[in-house]
């Protein structure tokens, strides 16, 4: 009886800290914020002299271009700053997310970030196109976004 008894103290125990380091979890998480970034990137078939690279994010305030193409193996970077307040962060590399695109375009990204309400910013690049970058306001968990690359100037 008494090997018994032990027993279920041995696993209340386990159980109450089990359950401490659960809240504990959610504690620290819930502090955290998050931002991700899901999105396509496609180039621009057939742009005018006009056009340009761009980004939209979490809106389509702009004309898309008539010919899309989706871009394999781009490089899409998120930062949870403006691009003038990186040299101010302390190892920018820890807070960048990093993605790369699929042969359909599609790229998602996702990581901690501050919590609140912020500008964060959106890169992307790919040999061969210009780069485009964007600052885009971050107010929610998950963003969408739409990327239109031109390539370069051949000389």
């Amino acid at each position: 009886m008494r090997t018994s008894s032990m027993r279920v103290e041995f696993h209340s125990g386990r159980f109450r800290l089990g359950l401490l380091l659960a809240l504990v979890g959610v504690t620290v998480v819930g502090c955290d914020g998050y931002i991700g970034v899901e999105g396509r990137v496609y180039e621009a078939v057939q742009p005018t002299s006009r056009d340009s690279g761009f980004a939209v994010v979490d809106s389509l305030d702009r004309v898309l271009p008539q010919q899309l193409k989706p871009i394999a193996g781009a490089e899409v970077l998120v930062e949870p700053w403006r691009p003038e307040e990186r040299a101010n962060i302390g190892r920018p590399e820890l807070w960048t997310e990093r993605a790369t695109t699929d042969s359909g375009g599609y790229f998602l990204t996702g990581t901690t970030a501050k919590p609140g309400k912020y500008d964060a910013t959106i890169t992307v690049r790919c040999p061969g196109f210009q780069e485009v970058q964007t600052i885009f306001r971050h107010d929610r968990f998950r963003h969408q976004a739409i990327v239109v690359l031109l390539r370069e100037a051949q000389p």
